[in-house]
Parts: C-alpha cells; sequence; structure tokens
C-alpha cells in the first residue's frame, strides 16, 4: 500500500489523495483509491477500507504505522488475511506486560474493542469481534505489529525482513514522481486522472 503525499496547497485546483494497492511480487498495480484530501472519510484508513474487498484468502497486507487499527485489523482477519504494519509511534507496546511471550522482543497482545467511532454503523460495530490478538515483534529500529501469530512458522526476523521489503514500493513511487515528472497530475477531468 502506498498513498501519496500532500502536494503544496493553494494551486488552484483540487488536491486529492491516493492509496494504491499494489503486489509487492510483482509490482501491479491492483487497485487505487482517491478522495479529497481533507474532509470527512477521506483519511488513507478509510480509502484503505474502500479497498479491502480485495483481499484474499492468506494474502499479507503490509502497510506502515498509520494503518495499526483495530477496525482495519478486524476485517482483514475476517477475510482470513493477515497484516504486517509498523506500530503506531503514539501507541505504547510494553513487552513486559505480553498476554503471552513467544520470545525475546517477540510476544502476543490482547486488544479490546474500541468504542464505536462515529463513521462506523451500530451493525458494522455489533459485527466485529470483542477483542483481537496481535503480535509483537522488534528490532533495533521499529516495532512491527502481525496477524501472523504462530512464531514457529513465522519468524521474528523474516517478520520484520518482510516489513522491510514494503520500502520498494516507496522508490518506485519516488521514481514515478521524479523520474517520470507525475509528481502533479494535471487533466481536464478526474477519469483523466484516473486512467
Amino acid at each position: 500500500m502506498h498513498s501519496a503525499q500532500h502536494p503544496k496547497k493553494g494551486l488552484g485546483f483540487p488536491i486529492l489523495r491516493i492509496l494504491v494497492l499494489m503486489s509487492l511480487g510483482s509490482g501491479a498495480l491492483l487497485d487505487f483509491a482517491v478522495a479529497p484530501y481533507e474532509g470527512k472519510e477521506t483519511g488513507e484508513q478509510a480509502l484503505l477500507r474502500k479497498l479491502l474487498f480485495h483481499l484474499r484468502v492468506d494474502d499479507i497486507l503490509l502497510g506502515d504505522a498509520n494503518f495499526k487499527n483495530y477496525f482495519l485489523l478486524a476485517p482483514v482477519l475476517q477475510a482470513q488475511a493477515d497484516v504486517v504494519f509498523e506500530k503506531n509511534g503514539s501507541r505504547i507496546i510494553d513487552f513486559r506486560k505480553h498476554h503471552q511471550k513467544l520470545g525475546n522482543k517477540d510476544g502476543l497482545f490482547q486488544l479490546k474493542r474500541p468504542v464505536k467511532p462515529e463513521w462506523m454503523s451500530r451493525e458494522l460495530y455489533d459485527q466485529m469481534p470483542a477483542e483481537l490478538v496481535i503480535r509483537a515483534v522488534k528490532n533495533k529500529c521499529r516495532i512491527i505489529v502481525t496477524t501472523l501469530l504462530d512464531a514457529g512458522e513465522y519468524f521474528r526476523t523474516e517478520i520484520i525482513s518482510l516489513y522491510l521489503k514494503r520500502w520498494h514500493v516507496e522508490t518506485n513511487f519516488d521514481v514515478i514522481k521524479t523520474t517520470m515528472k507525475m509528481d502533479m497530475l494535471r487533466c481536464k477531468s478526474p477519469e483523466m486522472v484516473r486512467k
């Protein structure tokens, strides 16, 4: 997954946020979602929710720290897929307070369902599980949160290595923006921008 960076404001045309879902293995663009840069339900998490129907059994969704959210984790697990996200910097994971220790800097943690967010219907909220179990693994620089819970099948070092591979997506987007000079798309219609 990747989302576009905020361009300079005040250029006289609408500023959009784009979130891209792509295959790490092939680099193929699977789909994307577009929304105004600001406003209700236009953030990266809202855009990702629109793309979750693409997930298939055993897919692994890689994303940055912005996506470690209970209401994104639950539907991914319901689709029988998994996630590997970096921990959000503001959230604290204390490895001494794990639900189950799996190894050094590796443990399972229980998450309780938060209160219903404003954007979510009561029906959808009631379908969310009361709690989730996630795994957190740590290296020197970061903590990775995943739903790949089996330490015997998914080693801590492999999860960290997988997360680091998402950097290839970032460099690919940098090439598109700089080398191909596609950082700002100017077209007469939204359809042409999407094309």
